[in-house]
């Protein structure tokens, strides 16, 4: 986040870091910090009294507010938080495992601790090479069956680098006062050591499913990064970004932008017409029971959000799905335009 406030003007614009007449971009161990300042529960509390505290005019007026903010209104919208990984190929998998195995040990031998085994150099310039011939062998007559063969190689290599990593692993654990590190970092190294060897022989058994076998891998089985646990396949169909890698994140704002509830779906989204039924009760609490308009995009369109706006007699600003719906709708209902326009972000 730190690189990308500095490398785009939108995102200091964002975060009015304009406003500053020196711009300091905040760093990775700055932006740690303000994660870990409170706990997701407490800041929820704090997030909530700030909310209805703006809402209220004598107190948005003690905050230096020239007025309270319109609470009657929220916007609602769900996007992807996409995972810092890059497109979670099978084979590209195992090269990461055999490559990050590889430079632990490295990483080890450097320290003091060596056993032995081949150069290190090497192996990384095999899985290079393999992986150079993968990419190549859809370009030719005989490309699947070079690429079975190329998976075979892969796999007798990553099971030859597994067994190293295994021994040094088992060797900094036993021995690893003969490094120049204190335990704690030795237990550093052991859990990414762990962590790579638990999941390698699965990337290996997808890969050889996927690719020699022909067969298709459970999306929920699926390994997509050995780094990220909590990130999913989120197909939300949009041009240019059909299928999306990482967390559904919904946000709900007022008229004035300013965000009345958020939630980070760590588990598979449930759909976001759910997520709206889900924090109906909440944007009510806090605009202290004046919220009296929802608008959202189709998405957020079914029979049971229809349903639990008119109960709750809230103006009802969701996208119809249902094309004549809509069109008729744009026709005579003038609220839903501006609501729309305004989600959209556009301007007249």
């Amino acid at each position: 986040m730190s690189k990308r406030l500095a490398e785009c003007q939108l995102f200091p614009q964002f975060c009015k870091l304009e406003e500053l007449e020196m711009v300091r971009v905040p760093s990775k161990s700055t932006l740690q910090d303000y994660e870990n300042w409170l706990p997701q529960e407490k800041m929820k509390q704090v997030l909530d009294a700030l909310t209805l505290a703006l809402g209220d005019a004598e107190k948005a007026a003690e905050m230096g507010l020239e007025e309270a903010l319109v609470m009657e209104v929220a916007y609602v919208d769900t996007t992807c938080l996409k995972a810092n990984i890059h497109f979670p190929a099978d084979w590209i998998l195992m090269r990461d495992g055999i490559r990050s195995l590889i430079k632990t040990m490295t990483t080890i031998r450097y320290h003091g601790l060596k056993k032995r085994m081949p150069e290190p150099a090497s192996f990384i310039k095999k899985i290079n090479s393999l992986c150079i011939a993968m990419t190549a062998a859809h370009r030719k007559a005989d490309g699947k069956k070079q690429k079975k063969n190329i998976v075979r190689l892969m796999k007798r290599l990553a099971n030859t680098v597994k067994s190293h990593a295994q021994r040094y692993r088992d060797a900094l654990y036993q021995e690893w006062t003969k490094t120049d590190w204190t335990r704690k970092q030795a237990e550093m190294m052991l859990r990414h050591f762990d962590n790579i060897l638990v999941q390698l022989p699965e990337a290996i058994c997808h890969v050889r499913e996927r690719i020699i076998g022909e067969r298709q891998v459970v999306s929920e089985k699926k390994i997509l990064s050995l780094y990220e646990k909590e990130i999913h396949v989120i197909n939300r169909g949009k041009h240019g970004a059909q299928v999306e890698f990482g967390n559904t994140l919904l946000i709900a704002e007022e008229a004035s932008r300013y965000i009345l509830a958020h939630e980070l779906v760590e588990k598979q989204s449930p759909g976001d017409a759910r997520l709206l039924i889900k924090h109906c009760s909440n944007l009510q609490q806090v605009s202290n029971h004046r919220l009296s308009a929802i608008g959202a995009d189709r998405q957020f369109d079914s029979a049971a959000t229809n349903k639990l706006l008119a109960k709750e007699k809230i103006y009802n600003g969701l996208c119809p799905k249902n094309p004549q719906e809509l069109s008729r709708r744009m026709q005579e209902d003038e609220p839903l335009k501006k609501m729309l326009k305004r989600r959209a972000h556009w301007h007249p």
